[in-house]
């Protein structure tokens, strides 16, 4: 079967220019964060994954490594002692029970606002050594902000003391 156009023109097509990349540091338009902060000289800067506002690697002796990241969520990003069983199960921990998450949160000051931060340390089996996680988060204009580090549990309980200066750092844009 043959299909043919009765007495229509012929398609047409036409030249346009591309619209104008900006050269590199050159003057586009500029985006503003919602959150900045100032990262420590000993975090290295890794491309952050999926979800991820930023992702950060420190190193320590022994081959020993933490990892550092920033993740928005909506507000309704789980109840806290989903979240907690989530980050005890990374570290092959059992899920605890309400008065366990309550023992572990510490009032903390991230960008001038009331923020939580909990600790879990998990347990050394097979010879590997112990990891820890600490994270800390705070709600503000429908997201919560979760920055965590975790790894080698002597280099991130080393690292504690920087952590808690990066979230003095924190700074909203608006």
């Amino acid at each position: 079967m043959m299909l043919s156009a009765c007495d229509q023109q012929q398609v047409r097509t036409y030249r346009a220019p591309k619209d104008p990349v900006p050269p590199p540091g050159g003057p586009a338009a500029p985006r503003r964060a919602p959150i900045v902060w100032e990262t420590p000289p000993e975090w290295q800067p890794i491309p952050p994954g999926p979800m991820r506002a930023a992702s950060f690697v420190v190193n320590g002796p022994d081959n020993q490594r933490a990892e550092i990241s920033v993740v928005p969520l909506s507000e309704q990003a789980g109840s806290d002692l989903d979240n907690f069983n989530r980050w005890r199960a990374q570290l092959g921990l059992p899920p605890a029970e309400l008065a366990e998450l309550e023992r572990s949160v510490q009032q903390i000051e991230i960008g001038g606002q009331q923020g939580r931060l909990i600790e879990i340390a998990g347990a050394s089996s097979d010879g590997k050594p112990m990891s820890r996680i600490i994270v800390a988060m705070v709600q503000r204009k429908g997201i919560t902000w979760f920055f965590k580090m975790m790894g080698d549990g002597a280099l991130v309980a080393a690292q504690k003391p920087v952590f808690i200066s990066f979230l003095g750092s924190v700074r909203y844009a608006d």
